[in-house]
């Protein structure tokens, strides 16, 4: 294994030559485009209880922002949003993308960012842990910048995943166990943990992703995540709560 200075540099250095490449913020993401609009799809599924009931907050900070895909749609939900990121390149992209909304965008590094204790009432770090070397030391500056009863939302893959089995090779990316991940999460003190899948299979059989989309399949599979359907998804998504005291 690569060290920790060696594996985030190599990274940022990929997302910083992508910002500077493309312009498609499924392109500047390394994702595909199918991916990216399913996962949009699981992510506003996910977190709409949470606008209905209006406990999103109003300052929310995205972690990771790349080209502000996220940020500007939470913007629209109207969140007062701030993106920070690890590559200058991506933050200038952002902003270039995001003109005409009003999201601090700011560069930063996950293990020391640049805000006050106690500033954001949600924090989402969406596709930021598979490229890290120190994931609970990441979770407690998390916590450090969230508000009590704050709500942090992390998108990250999945090491059980059988959509890797249509993987030529293994790009080096760190991959969790979805409940050592939650431990991960109950020993840096979070509360009122939750894991939901992302259920999305490679191309040649992307018509079971909108089959399960369309019939709300995800649902019902939440349900029995564990010790059935957590093979079928591609990646995880968590929420949990920062409880202060």
């Amino acid at each position: 294994m690569k060290n920790k200075t060696q594996f985030e540099k190599e990274w940022r250095n990929t997302f910083s030559e992508s910002a500077e490449s493309h312009n498609l913020d499924y392109q500047i993401s390394i994702w595909s485009e199918a991916g990216l609009e399913c996962y949009l799809t699981y992510f506003f599924e996910y977190l709409n209880p949470h606008l209905k009931r209006g406990k999103g907050g109003n300052f929310l900070l995205d972690i990771g922002c790349g080209p502000g895909t996220f940020s500007r749609a939470m913007a629209q939900k109207g969140f007062n949003v701030y993106g920070v990121d690890y590559s200058a390149a991506m933050i200038r992209k952002a902003k270039e993308k995001s003109n005409g909304y009003s999201i601090d965008y700011r560069v930063g590094e996950i293990y020391h960012l640049p805000y006050k204790d106690n500033s954001f009432d949600m924090v989402i770090c969406l596709g930021v842990f598979q490229h890290l070397e120190k994931p609970a030391e990441a979770l407690r500056e998390l916590k450090r910048v969230m508000k009590d009863e704050g709500l942090l939302i992390i998108h990250t893959l999945n090491a059980f995943s059988l959509y890797r089995l249509f993987l030529w090779k293994d790009n080096a990316l760190k991959r969790y166990n979805p409940f050592q991940f939650k431990r991960l999460l109950q020993n840096e003190e979070f509360h009122k943990i939750s894991l939901k899948g992302i259920y999305l299979f490679p191309k040649p059989f992307y018509f079971l992703t909108r089959i399960i989309q369309r019939l709300r399949l995800y649902e019902l599979f939440n349900i029995f995540f564990y010790p059935i359907f957590f093979p079928l998804s591609h990646s995880f998504y968590v929420e949990a709560r920062e409880v202060k005291g």
